[in-house]
C-alpha cells in the first residue's frame, strides 16, 4: 500500500492529470533523448541499444543474456562485491536487460549522486572485466534458469508458439546448455562491441536537473561510444500462422494454452480502431468477451486475456489461458467461437464505449514511476510517435468510431489462422495441424 500510494503521489504530484510535457535535447553532437522535468530531486534513466538478442549467433544462443548479466558483476577497478556496496553508498539503482531487441539500461538516483552513478555506469558500458568468477558464477545461473524453464508451462509454450509463427527466424532460436556452455569472454566483449554504437541508441530521460545539465552528462558519459557501428540484420517476418493445435503432453493438473496470429503495424491507419477491438476481444479484464465467456458465464480459469502488440520486426495479436486438463477443449473451442463470432458480427457499441473509457482512465496508470516515464518516453522515439504522445494518444483513442472499429473486424481477426499451443494433458485433444501448416 505504501509503494503504491508513493506511486500515485508521484504520478499526479509531478503531473497533474498527467499534462506531461515532453521536450528533447541533443548530446553528443546528433543523438537526441526524450525529456520530462520533474520536481522531485531524483534522476531516471533509460538507455536502449537497438540490437538485444537477435544479435546471438547461430549456437551461441544465450549470449546477449550471458553479457549483460555480467555488467554489474564488476568493472574498472571494482570487483563485483566494491561496484555493489558503492551503488549502495550512493542509493543507487542499475540494471542491465537484453530481454527483446535490444540492451536495455536502467539508471535511477538521486540528483546530489547522478555524476558518480553515471561515472559507474561508465565503467559497466566500456570497462566490464569478465572476471573468471563472475563468468563462472553467471554461466552456473544461466543453467539454472534453463533447467527451470524447461519445465515451466508457460515457458514451453511461448518457445513452442514462436518456433510454429516464425520458423528459421532468431525468434525460434533460444539458448541451451550447450550453447551457453561455449560461450566465452571474446564472446562477450564482440557482443559489446557490436551494441556500443550511438547510431543504436535512443534516450528517455525523467529529471529534476535541467535539460542542458542532462545533455552535458551524458555527453561525457557515452563520449566512448563508436559513432557508429552495423545495424542489427535481421528481417522482419510475418508470422507463419499454421493454424491447429499443437499439444506438448505433460503430467501435471492444468493445461496452459499461448494462441494467437499475426497483429497489425503500429503505423497502420487502423491501429487505434485495432486497439479498441483487442479490448473487446480479451484487451480488457472483466469485460472483454473471452473473460466474460471463459471466466464469468463457464467458470473454466481463473483469467484470460489477449495482447495487440508489435516490435522493429513483426505483430501479433496474442492471448494466454491456464484450465483444469478435463475442461480444456471446451475452452479452446469457446475461445475459437469468440474469435469468429466478433469477426463475423462485429463489436457492439456498448462494448466499444465501454473499451475506450478504460483505455482513456487507465492510461495514467502506466506510468506509476519515473523509470516507467523514462521507459515510455524511448518508447515513444522508438515508435516515432512524437512530442505530444500523451496527448495525440488520448484524442486518437476518443477519436475512434463504432463504424471504424466494426470495419477493421475482418483485417485484425484471422479465425482460420488461430494458432494454439497447449502444454498440459488435455483430455480429447491431440496435435491437430491447421490448414496453414507446412
Amino acid at each position: 500500500m505504501r509503494s503504491f500510494l508513493f506511486s500515485v503521489f508521484w504520478l499526479f504530484g509531478c503531473f497533474p492529470s498527467l499534462g506531461v510535457v515532453v521536450e528533447k535535447f541533443t548530446f553528443l553532437d546528433h543523438n537526441e533523448a526524450y525529456y520530462v522535468h520533474q520536481d522531485l530531486p531524483v534522476v531516471s534513466l533509460q538507455l536502449y541499444f537497438k540490437g538485444g538478442v537477435p544479435l546471438d549467433p547461430q549456437g551461441k544462443e544465450g549470449r546477449a543474456l550471458f553479457t549483460v548479466s555480467l555488467l554489474n558483476e564488476g568493472a574498472g577497478s571494482y570487483s563485483a562485491k566494491d561496484f555493489d556496496r558503492k551503488l549502495d553508498e550512493l542509493a543507487s539503482v542499475m540494471s542491465f536487460s537484453a530481454e527483446g531487441n535490444g540492451l536495455t539500461v536502467t539508471v535511477k538516483c538521486l540528483e546530489k549522486k547522478i555524476e558518480e552513478t553515471l561515472e559507474l555506469l561508465a565503467l559497466c558500458l566500456f570497462e566490464p572485466r569478465f572476471d573468471t568468477d563472475a563468468v563462472d558464477r553467471v554461466r552456473e545461473q544461466m543453467y539454472t534458469m534453463l533447467k527451470e524453464q524447461s519445465v515451466d508451462p508457460s515457458t514451453m509454450a511461448s518457445k513452442q508458439f514462436a518456433t510454429l509463427q516464425y520458423p528459421n527466424h532468431p525468434f525460434s532460436r533460444f539458448p541451451t546448455k550447450e550453447s551457453v556452455e561455449k560461450l566465452n569472454v571474446e564472446d562477450f566483449k564482440t557482443y559489446m562491441k557490436r551494441q556500443m554504437g550511438r547510431n543504436l541508441l535512443t534516450v528517455g530521460c525523467v529529471s529534476s536537473l535541467s535539460k542542458e545539465k542532462m545533455a552535458a552528462l551524458l555527453t561525457k558519459t557515452l563520449q566512448p561510444l563508436a559513432e557508429k557501428v552495423p545495424e542489427v540484420d535481421v528481417p522482419k517476418v510475418v508470422s507463419k500462422d499454421p493454424g491447429g493445435i499443437n499439444v506438448v503432453n505433460v503430467d501435471r493438473p492444468q493445461t496452459v494454452c499461448i494462441f494467437g496470429h499475426r497483429g497489425i503495424e503500429r503505423e497502420h491507419p487502423d491501429y487505434y480502431p485495432a486497439l479498441i477491438l483487442n479490448g473487446v476481444l480479451g484487451g480488457v479484464a472483466f469485460t472483454s468477451r473471452l473473460f466474460k465467456k471463459v471466466r464469468e458465464e463457464k467458470g473454466l480459469t481463473y483469467g484470460i486475456y489477449t495482447n495487440l502488440s508489435y516490435d522493429d520486426y513483426t505483430t501479433e495479436l496474442s492471448g494466454s489461458v491456464s484450465t483444469d486438463n478435463k475442461r480444456f477443449a471446451e475452452t479452446y473451442d469457446l475461445i475459437r467461437s469468440v474469435w469468429s463470432d466478433l469477426q463475423k458480427d462485429g463489436p457492439t457499441q456498448e462494448e466499444v464505449k465501454l473499451v475506450k473509457d478504460y483505455l482513456t482512465g487507465s492510461f495514467a496508470l502506466n506510468f506509476q514511476s519515473s523509470l516507467d516515464m523514462a521507459g515510455a518516453l524511448v518508447s515513444i522515439q522508438r515508435s516515432k510517435l512524437g512530442l505530444d504522445y500523451f496527448e495525440s494518444h488520448l484524442e486518437k483513442i476518443k477519436s475512434v468510431t463504432f463504424d471504424q472499429v466494426k470495419k477493421v473486424d475482418h483485417e485484425l481477426l484471422h479465425p482460420g489462422k488461430l494458432t494454439f499451443v497447449a502444454v498440459g494433458n488435455p483430455k480429447d485433444i491431440v496435435t491437430t495441424p491447421g490448414k496453414g501448416a507446412a
